[in-house]
């Protein structure tokens, strides 16, 4: 398997709420209730809102798993860096390995509203990659912005 695309995701929204609001819903890493997609830490001693880094989270997309890693955390500059572990086969329309991904919020100061950034890189399978962007792109950055909305 050759993972020689290299593939970057860039989703971005105004929020209509003000970023430290904003950041209060999202900012516990093991927390995605506010998101698409349903997470649980894997370490059950560890509570919904630590922010550890190198602590990992399980996400369930139709019945299958993704374990992610956070491995940057900025509460004041409203931002927070994971990575991808594992992800079992059938999520994702493709394969991929080093998916990193990184979540920012900054003020927008007319209108006390909040810019959402979501970004996301790794390296694909040639033929597979474009997939696998749009289906993150789509199907959980862009749905899970909108709804903090």
């Amino acid at each position: 398997m050759s993972f020689t695309k290299h593939t970057e995701i860039y989703i971005s929204s105004v929020i209509s709420k003000p970023i430290n609001e904003t950041w209060e819903k999202i900012k516990g890493f093991n927390d995605m209730d506010w998101a698409q997609v349903p997470s649980v830490p894997v370490d059950s001693a560890q509570p919904r809102e630590a922010n550890i880094i190198g602590k990992d989270r399980q996400l369930t997309v139709g019945g299958k798993h993704i374990v992610e890693r956070l491995t940057a955390y900025d509460n004041v500059n409203h931002s927070y860096t994971y990575a991808i572990i594992t992800a079992e086969d059938g999520i994702f329309p493709g394969k991929f390995q080093h998916y990193t991904a990184t979540l920012t919020l900054k003020a927008v100061t007319d209108g006390d509203h909040t810019f959402a950034q979501w970004t996301a890189s790794f390296n694909g399978e040639a033929d597979t990659a474009d997939a696998v962007a749009q289906f993150i792109g789509s199907n959980v950055f862009l749905p899970s912005l909108t709804k903090l909305n």
